[in-house]
């Protein structure tokens, strides 16, 4: 019963997502690797995801219920489509509920590491675009941050945002379809947030 509203909004996620053009989804990273969803390839993706986005809201439910995240931050190329969709749910949501919207930001970390840059560089250059652009406006009084993930096996990729926000003492938790690792416990404590999946395999539109 208290999960009605996510069920409904995720049957309806055809609908919720169709607002959106196919320029959402050609991101820098699309842009780089040369890939541009198709509408047929959208469409049978959003089917894919249905059921595990269902049971990712479910296990968030309390949170999203409360209104506790603040700011979305989108994964790489094949993320956006999750992140699309978390933005339009959570938005729905807390526009039932009366919350303020909370704001999406598009990825600009992929890959990992850049060992080309010196240590610290990265991180450095995602604190700032966060202190400049979100924090003081959605970032306060205990604001949480979601990052969105379409998998995480061994949390690398992630890793210089998630060091960023933990120098800057900002909560966060991670959402990702599907979890490629071996032991999802310890790459959580790896993380320092928590870590939900909805399937212990990488989904196979990625």
């Amino acid at each position: 019963k208290k999960c009605k509203i996510i069920y409904e909004l995720t049957g309806e996620l055809p609908e919720i997502l169709s607002d959106i053009s196919d320029q959402d989804f050609t991101t820098e990273a699309n842009m780089q690797s040369g890939h541009e969803f198709a509408n047929s390839e959208i469409k049978k993706i959003i089917e894919e995801l249905r059921r595990p986005m269902q049971n990712l809201l479910t296990q968030m439910h309390d949170k999203i219920n409360a209104g506790e995240y603040q700011l979305l931050i989108g994964g790489d190329a094949s993320g956006r489509i999750p992140t699309l969709i978390f933005d339009k749910v959570i938005k729905r949501i807390y526009k039932e509920k009366g919350f303020k919207t909370p704001r999406t930001m598009s990825a600009f970390i992929a890959g990992g590491r850049n060992y080309d840059e010196p240590e610290g560089t990265k991180e450095d250059k995602i604190k700032a675009h966060i202190r400049k652009n979100y924090v003081g406006d959605n970032l306060k009084d205990g604001g949480r941050v979601l990052i969105i993930e379409d998998t995480v096996a061994s949390g690398a990729s992630i890793m210089p945002l998630v060091d960023a926000l933990k120098e800057m003492g900002i909560m966060f938790d991670v959402a990702t379809i599907g979890f490629a690792g071996t032991d999802a416990r310890f790459i959580e404590g790896q993380l320092g947030g928590k870590m939900y999946f909805a399937v212990d395999y990488t989904p196979q539109y990625i």
